[in-house]
């Protein structure tokens, strides 16, 4: 899949020439049905399809009719969902409840104007701690049912989970409707994150926009690049949902001067201790769009940073780039750096172990997940990746381990 995926993020992404040359390797390896494959995936239909107007190399008739049925299907799919967004964020201001879409509804209301250029697959609402309980009640209302019962139980299953930074993920609850239509109702952003990145105050510094004929309240642009960065740095940098977010941040840069000024925005994600993960991302665009003002960007912002995290945004930059040729990072090998992790993980089976499993259990059936590789599955492909480390590697996800802890208080 490397040269695939690589050559993706390049149409995707690139300026011409890299967008020529990919389409050209692709038909040179005959994998132009894989990259169909992998761009639904991916959820970049739409980037894929409005990149092939140009090339040389298009695909063959049969990958470009399943590229048309995938993006058809696509925007049946967003242009659904966005309706249904409209109508829970019309019920929840309704019902008292401010509450701020955030990702893919907000970037379709406020970014891209419309579902077409823009997959969804969920509805992302975050809301203040203190409106949680209401904002659930509403949901239900509309016919949303939690996919976890023993609420006060499942806060405490959160609680308890033992990762660092943003890879302690964000605090949510899963509600899904007769139609199967999920909205992620988020409340917090990692165990501890700074003021400016709590759900208040990012509702507080909202902006609006329209959903089809409803006002609705979206992140402030600076705070929409937070998001995303916070997003990719949670994901730990995997291309399979990066690459879509890296397309918002591009979209954002053709907004830049109108929409936002780059002096504000550097402050912001300063401020949001989302500056070496956005910096990383804006690397990885300067890298494959030279045409791009996204330089700018990063010449602006690494400037605000320190050596070391000018250092570890270019490490971030090269880990994006190296899992797009080479697979996703081992995320156990990433936690056995980490001691606090392992005393964590440990103390929590002890303690919390009917916790755990009750919960993972439930929700893998519930929303009808993978179930989790065994232990020794675990240990045995993380003895593999341990023996295959490199020094580069190596510093990587030493790097991003240390952005994680650097992205919630202490």
């Amino acid at each position: 899949m490397g040269e695939v995926a690589q050559a993706l993020v390049h149409l995707v992404l690139g300026d011409a020439a890299r967008r020529q040359a990919a389409a050209a390797r692709l038909s040179q390896l005959g994998q132009w049905d894989h990259a169909v494959a992998v761009s639904i995936a991916w959820r970049v239909v739409p980037q894929v399809r409005r990149r092939l107007g140009d090339l040389a190399n298009a695909p063959g008739e049969a990958a470009q009719r399943r590229l048309h049925d995938a993006s058809v299907a696509a925007a049946l799919q967003s242009t659904t969902l966005a309706h249904r967004a409209a109508a829970v964020l019309q019920h929840l201001d309704a019902a008292g409840v401010p509450a701020l879409p955030f990702k893919g509804v907000a970037a379709i209301a406020d970014l891209y104007g419309g579902p077409g250029r823009r997959m969804l697959s969920d509805i992302d609402v975050l809301v203040a701690p203190d409106q949680l309980r209401a904002a659930c009640a509403a949901l239900q209302e509309l016919g949303f049912t939690p996919v976890v019962e023993r609420f006060n139980e499942y806060v405490a299953y959160l609680e308890h989970r033992p990762y660092e930074g943003a890879l302690s993920g964000h605090y949510f609850l899963v509600l899904i409707d007769a139609d199967h239509v999920e909205v992620d109702l988020h409340w917090r952003l990692g165990t501890r994150p700074p003021p400016a990145l709590e759900a208040g105050n990012l509702i507080t510094r909202a902006v609006t926009a329209q959903l089809y004929r409803t006002t609705i309240r979206v992140p402030a642009p600076a705070d929409a690049m937070a998001l995303t960065a916070h997003h990719v740095l949670r994901d730990n940098f995997a291309p399979d949902t990066a690459v879509k977010d890296l397309c918002d941040l591009a979209a954002w840069w053709e907004a830049e001067g109108t929409r936002w000024r780059l002096p504000e925005v550097v402050r912001d994600v300063q401020r949001c201790g989302m500056a070496v993960p956005l910096l990383a991302l804006w690397e990885v665009l300067a890298s494959v769009d030279g045409g791009s003002r996204v330089g700018d960007g990063v010449d602006a912002l690494a400037a605000a940073c320190t050596r070391r995290e000018r250092r570890d945004a270019t490490r971030l930059a090269s880990l994006f780039h190296a899992q797009a040729t080479g697979g996703r990072l081992n995320p156990d090998l990433l936690r056995l750096l980490s001691p606090m992790v392992i005393a964590r993980f440990v103390r929590r089976r002890v303690q919390h172990r009917a916790q755990v499993d009750y919960f993972t259990r439930h929700i893998e059936a519930e929303m009808h997940l993978d179930p989790h590789r065994s232990y020794g599955e675990r240990i045995g492909q993380l003895l593999r990746d341990v023996l295959r480390l490199r020094a580069g590697t190596f510093a990587a996800y030493r790097a991003l381990l240390r952005v994680h802890r650097m992205s919630q208080l202490p």
